[in-house]
């Protein structure tokens, strides 16, 4: 997971991300989401050790009765082949097609589908806003999956506003 580190530190747009997914020595099989704020687009990227295809609303993948392109949208339920999730998501995708916004996401599609148990994000890049849940840890009380869970809001243009340490700051540079 360091490429998603090295991403957010050193890319400054999704074109500098994907070449970065691509070139890297990639070792396991994921699906990945990269967004950009300023261009307000989000792609998929199939990461796996012999492929980094990035994947959009156009060339969505993999092609299939059970996963089919919706305009706009990059959708994903569960992992690469998983058709009874992606039937699900693709019917509340649809439903809500011209209404959708991301407590519509949180609350009226993932808890339906009952995808992101381990954890769970929503960028609202329109608003440039980031809700994200987790599982609970082992032996804490209440809902277990991140999708029933409460979810956090960050509000990434306060984020995006701080300002990086310097050196100095940090106590990096070194005193004669």
């Amino acid at each position: 997971m360091y490429i998603l580190r090295d991403i957010l530190q050193f890319d400054k747009t999704r074109a500098q991300a994907n070449a970065r997914f691509q070139k890297a020595n990639r070792t396991c099989h994921l699906i990945l989401g990269v967004g950009d704020g300023k261009e307000k687009r989000m792609n998929a990227v199939q990461y796996g050790h012999q492929v980094a295809q990035i994947i959009n609303d156009d060339n969505l993948q993999p092609v299939a009765e059970w996963h089919q392109k919706i305009e706009n949208v990059v959708y994903y339920a569960m992992d690469w082949m998983c058709p009874g999730y992606d039937r699900i998501m693709q019917t509340q995708l649809n439903k809500y097609k011209g209404n959708f916004s991301a407590e519509v996401a949180i609350r009226d599609v993932m808890s339906i589908v009952r995808t992101g148990d381990l954890h769970l994000y929503v960028a609202d890049l329109a608003n440039d806003i980031f809700y994200f849940s987790y599982a609970a840890p082992k032996g804490v009380s209440g809902p277990k999956n991140a999708y029933e869970r409460a979810f956090t809001k960050l509000d990434l243009k306060a984020l995006w506003a701080v300002k990086a340490p310097t050196a100095d700051e940090l106590g990096l540079t070194a005193t004669a």
